[in-house]
């Protein structure tokens, strides 16, 4: 008897518009990208470190480096390949705020709130402060990655971990006056500004905001409290082990902006 033998094939990419729209990379904001297949399963199965990494390199198709992606258009990614590998319905477990009790229930993946980048943002995005122009720029992937090792290190070391609240804002510093500045310089600047100028910044920042947010108003089913949930995005995200159920909970939704 024969044995047949399958060869893994790859579903056709689709083209996929980014809510940066492009400006972070100075391109169209187009990408192309295909779903999720078992052989991206068995990463995701693995675990470890970079996992992430590894599926977004092998289902973007466009030559894109993808340390320069910024986290709102690697949310997007992350809730398109759901939506696209698998389906709407999500399970989850919540902790009620109310009641103090966790519930199972399930969500939809598409109305997690859409968050287009803002007409008129560039890079570097200029406005004052105490007197002089800062460019701000948008934070990337390995920005974050590099914040998260800083963090682990003082952690370890238990060192003094108040600091960590302007590395953020001082990662996002590209310019002052027109002058390209180091990560020191940067918080040395913040050090010194009044909280009144440093809510230019913080608005600024998020005046550049895009992406995905995972966030819900969902039922409790114990107390029937409404609450805002920041939902969880668990191993049952990308490897789900429920079919949809078509009697999931109804939802209060946040309208995409």
């Amino acid at each position: 008897m024969a044995v047949i033998k399958y060869e893994p094939i790859e579903p056709p990419s689709q083209e996929v518009k980014l809510p940066s729209k492009g400006i972070p990379y100075k391109n169209d904001g187009k990408i192309e990208i295909r779903p999720i297949t078992v052989q991206e399963e068995k990463i995701l199965a693995t675990g470890g470190e970079a996992v992430i990494d590894k599926i977004l390199r092998k289902v973007i198709k466009s030559d894109i480096n993808i340390e320069e992606l910024t986290p709102g258009d690697e949310s997007f990614i992350l809730v398109w390949l759901r939506l696209n590998s698998y389906f709407d319905d999500y399970s989850v477990e919540l902790l009620c705020p109310a009641c103090k009790s966790e519930f199972k229930t399930i969500v939809k993946v598409s109305k997690f709130p859409v968050y287009q980048l803002k007409e008129g943002i560039e890079e570097p995005y200029e406005l004052e402060v105490a007197g002089v122009k800062v460019g701000l720029r948008f934070l990337r992937r390995k920005d974050e990655k590099e914040l998260e090792e800083i963090k682990k290190k003082l952690l370890k070391t238990k060192s003094d971990l108040s600091d960590l609240y302007l590395y953020r804002y001082a990662k996002a510093i590209h310019t002052i006056d027109g002058q390209e500045v180091k990560f020191s310089q940067a918080m040395s600047f913040l050090g010194s500004l009044t909280g009144k100028e440093m809510v230019k910044i913080r608005k600024a920042l998020n005046d550049m905001k895009h992406g995905v947010e995972p966030v819900l108003e969902v039922k409790c089913k114990n107390c029937s409290a409404v609450s805002k949930f920041d939902i969880p995005l668990t191993a049952e995200f990308f490897l789900p082990s429920e079919l949809p159920d078509d009697n999931g909970e109804d939802l209060l939704l946040d309208e995409e902006a």
